[in-house]
């Protein structure tokens, strides 16, 4: 499945000049970032409450910040030992102090902090590097082992460049020490650049930790994640939308698929991609006549006369043997058309549902950045209308976009709604249905309709077509609204499932597509 690039750019979250003062100052633009706001926000069905929200890089160290002072503070211990101790223990703030207060040799013993004493520089180090006993430009890691800032540099680059395995977890450079390496002297010694991929290192190490609850956007070169504030149950919509405007599963990590469960959303894809290859393989192999083996075609000017493993000779389209002078005029294999046919009839007609909508949403994404850009800013270039006064516009395509996301999938759930349960599939095929239509009026309007009344209030300037335009756009886009809310919640609780007619498979925990397997076995 595709993952769509258009996201925002994140080069700019970490500034190449930092203050030195402090390893988290970042520049001015990054820290007007918030975690609520979205590019574009789609609308979305079923809970209304929001149960995630989108954190920036930016976002995770200010959470990494508050957890080192707050270790820091409490145990008396420098940031860069907070740091060491909160990754130990996954950026834990309770699990590091119910293990310091415990146990505090040995969770020093586990991650190698010292005692804090007096260190003193060991200048034998210094001259053995041939620096002469020079202590203005040495370091250590606080255990006493100074060597010059070169040294520090090559080794602590070098480690940044072999990813963050190394350098989260550098130790002294004297191989004799344990001592871990923190993050003051990694800022101070190595570059801007390199400092900031050390930086994301330790975001993706609070992202990891917390696993349970943060994920990143799968979206490519997206640098967001997703934080879910509730438990994740068995069943229940987890889509979310990222600032970047891709939306997901957070559960599966797959594109976002509700009305549909995990499992079914899952069973699908597997089946559209075996059918991508059944269909390559009726295209492109015959089964031999003799031993029955299916054969591929070759691609030259002879590709009628093929000769099969077990010796067998025949025709590529008649399936006939070959004979001397053959000519062969079935260019048509209507027995070939009919097990394709048989194979795939009970599939393919929802399967073409679901292709023909998932290309329509795609084409609606593109037919909204092109009004953005081209009408929409010429209606405020030219007629000085502000966006409040358009966002109807936009929000009528939103609309579209996530629509065409979710009829899509609703067919998914027609496919393996058992049809023996005929009152709540006729019930479902009504909902649909009437959601479908009111989708393609407002698709068409949105296609035709639409640019034709905003070029002209471009060319001849406010009036009341405007104002009739803009009602009957609002009505339609309320009214879809209502019938894809409808639609989604009635599938999301359950209501077009007889769950008697299942049997003992009533579990709200079993996806839809076991349940139909179940019911087919019975």
């Amino acid at each position: 499945m595709d993952i769509e690039d258009d996201h925002v750019g994140s080069d700019d979250y970490y500034s190449d000049d930092a203050d030195d003062d402090n390893v988290y100052d970042c520049d001015d633009d990054l820290s007007d970032e918030t975690t609520t706001t979205t590019t574009t926000i789609m609308k979305s069905f079923g809970n209304k409450e929001k149960k995630y929200t989108v954190l920036s890089e930016y976002d995770i160290l200010q959470r990494q910040e508050d957890c080192i002072t707050e270790i820091s503070n409490v145990l008396c211990v420098s940031r860069a030992a907070a740091s060491i101790l909160l990754r130990e223990y996954n950026w834990s703030v309770g699990k590091v102090h119910e293990a310091w207060f415990a146990d505090e040799q040995k969770v020093r013993k586990t991650v190698c902090l010292l005692e804090n004493t007096d260190v003193v520089v060991n200048s034998s180090n210094m001259e053995e590097k041939g620096f002469g006993g020079c202590k203005t430009d040495v370091h250590d890691a606080g255990c006493g082992h100074s060597f010059h800032s070169l040294y520090w540099k090559n080794y602590i680059t070098k480690s940044i460049e072999d990813g963050p395995a190394g350098c989260l977890n550098l130790r002294c450079f004297d191989p004799s020490c344990s001592v871990p390496v923190g993050q003051d002297l990694i800022k101070k010694i190595v570059s801007a650049k390199d400092n900031v991929t050390y930086l994301r290192y330790l975001v993706r190490s609070y992202v990891e930790g917390n696993h349970n609850t943060i994920k990143l956007c799968p979206a490519a070169h997206c640098d967001y994640a997703v934080e879910y504030k509730y438990k994740v149950s068995c069943r229940g919509n987890f889509d979310v939308t990222c600032m970047c405007t891709y939306s997901f599963c957070w559960k599966c990590m797959e594109e976002a698929h509700s009305p549909v469960d995990c499992n079914t959303a899952a069973n699908w894809m597997s089946r559209r991609n075996m059918t991508k290859s059944l269909n390559w393989i009726l295209a492109n192999c015959r089964l031999c006549p003799e031993c029955k083996q299916p054969i591929e075609t070759k691609d030259n000017e002879d590709a009628f006369h093929m000769t099969c493993v077990c010796g067998f000779i025949f025709c590529w389209v008649c399936l006939s043997p070959w004979q001397d002078k053959h000519i062969c005029w079935l260019y048509e294999d209507e027995k070939r058309r009919n097990m394709a046919k048989s194979l795939n009839d009970g599939y393919t007609r929802y399967y073409e549902k679901w292709e023909s909508n998932e290309s329509l949403r795609k084409k609606a994404k593109k037919d909204l950045q092109k009004l953005q850009a081209v009408y929409v800013e010429k209606l405020k270039n030219v007629r000085g209308m502000t966006s409040a006064e358009l966002s109807f516009i936009i929000e009528a395509w939103q609309l579209i976009i996530e629509c065409r996301r979710v009829l899509k999938w609703t067919y998914t759930y027609r496919y393996y709604l058992p049809e023996a349960e005929s009152k709540n599939y006729r019930l479902f095929e009504y909902l649909q249905g009437e959601a479908e239509s009111c989708l393609e009026r407002l698709h068409h309007f949105a296609e035709k309709d639409m640019l034709l009344q905003l070029q002209l209030y471009i060319d001849d300037g406010y009036g009341s077509g405007f104002n009739v335009f803009r009602e009957n756009l609002s009505n339609l886009t309320n009214v879809t609204q209502d019938l894809f809310m409808k639609l989604v919640q009635e599938l999301e609780n359950g209501h077009l499932v007889d769950a008697g007619s299942l049997g003992a498979c009533t579990n709200s925990d079993i996806s839809l597509t076991e349940k139909f397997t179940k019911l087919e076995l019975s």
